[in-house]
C-alpha cells in the first residue's frame, strides 16, 4: 500500500493505514477536540458537555426532525440544534425535561438567542 505524508504541518511521517495523520497527530486531534468540548468557560458547560444531554438532544432531533420556527411559517428546515424554550439560567431543573425543548434550526436558534439577551441587558 503506499503512503502519504500526514496532514499535520511540517510532519514527514508517510501514513500507510489509509488515514491522514501519523498516530502522534491523531492523538493531538483527539486531545483538542476533547478539550473544545469541555471547555468550561461556557454558562451551563456541565449540562452541555453530559452524555445526558446528548442523548437527549439526539433523541429530540429524531423525534422533531424539523425546526419548529420554521414549521410555523410554513417552512421546512431541518433542525441542527435543540433549544430549551425556558432558558437553563432562568430554572435548571428544566434542562432535562422535554416539554421545555424546541428543535430549531441555527438561523431561528441564532435569533432567538440574540432576541433573550437582548432582554437581560435591558
Amino acid at each position: 500500500m503506499a503512503g502519504i505524508l500526514c496532514v499535520a504541518p511540517a510532519c514527514r511521517i508517510v501514513v500507510r493505514d489509509g488515514t491522514s495523520r501519523c498516530e502522534k497527530h491523531t492523538k493531538v486531534a483527539r486531545k483538542v477536540k476533547v478539550e473544545l468540548r469541555s471547555f468550561s468557560g461556557v454558562a451551563n458547560s456541565k449540562i452541555y458537555n453530559s452524555s445526558r444531554w446528548r442523548r437527549l438532544s439526539k433523541k429530540k432531533r429524531t423525534v422533531t426532525p424539523f425546526c419548529e420556527d420554521c414549521e410555523d411559517l410554513g417552512v421546512t428546515t431541518l433542525a441542527d440544534v435543540v433549544d430549551h424554550i425556558v432558558e437553563i439560567n432562568d430554572d435548571k431543573t428544566l434542562a432535562y425535561t422535554w416539554s421545555n425543548l424546541k428543535s430549531l434550526c441555527h438561523g431561528c436558534h441564532n435569533t432567538k438567542t440574540a432576541t433573550e439577551k437582548r432582554k437581560r441587558n435591558t
